[in-house]
């Protein structure tokens, strides 16, 4: 019988917290899962990566192919996915519930997270959190203070002044926007496969 399983996933040694909750139905397979990450936390497909489940690493096709409900999970256990071998991202997954399957739902889906996902290629945790120092609204103002004072040069900060956008919301979560992601990954969309 196919059922609902929900996980809450955090990326390791962020602070404040990166974290998504998500349901995906048992009958769904680790590639899934994967997709399912790559698209929460904003992230696109450019790196390796790999789930370590009971002490076994699982990286390659043939075993992602495996359906959730293959693993048999126990309650509120854990694995890890890590992505970008240089950044070195972990999210750690629990198992929190199977719940019965809504049929007017399509899955995966994401019923909760707080905080953008860390841009790609940002340099790993502690680099983020650096960057999370850096860009600062102190820092911004000060830039753009600079430039409208004619003191700084926008041509000299046009690169940092398109890093401000992410840095500006990067402690919101579009849920919703997630969602329509999601779901036309979930329904088979070309753009995921």
């Amino acid at each position: 019988m196919v059922e609902v399983y929900q996980f809450r996933i955090f990326i390791r040694d962020i602070s404040p917290a990166i974290w998504r909750r998500v349901q995906l139905r048992s009958d769904q397979t680790l590639e899934d899962l994967h997709h399912t990450l790559q698209i929460i936390m904003g992230w696109s497909w450019f790196h390796l990566h790999r789930f370590t489940f009971r002490g076994r690493y699982i990286d390659n096709s043939l075993d992602e192919k495996e359906s959730l409900s293959s693993f048999n999970l126990r309650l509120h256990e854990r694995f890890l996915y890590e992505y970008d071998f240089g950044d070195w991202w972990q999210l750690e997954i629990r198992f929190e519930k199977a719940l019965p399957l809504d049929i007017e739902k399509v899955y995966p889906l994401c019923v909760g997270g707080k905080r953008l996902g860390p841009p790609e290629d940002c340099g790993g945790p502690f680099a983020f959190m650096a960057l999370e120092d850096r860009y600062s609204l102190p820092y911004m103002f000060d830039i753009i203070e600079g430039i409208v004072a004619g003191e700084l040069s926008r041509d000299d900060y046009w690169g940092e002044l398109h890093e401000f956008q992410y840095w500006l919301t990067h402690n919101q979560f579009e849920r919703k926007t997630v969602n329509q992601k999601l779901k036309s990954y979930g329904m088979g969309g070309d753009e995921w496969r």
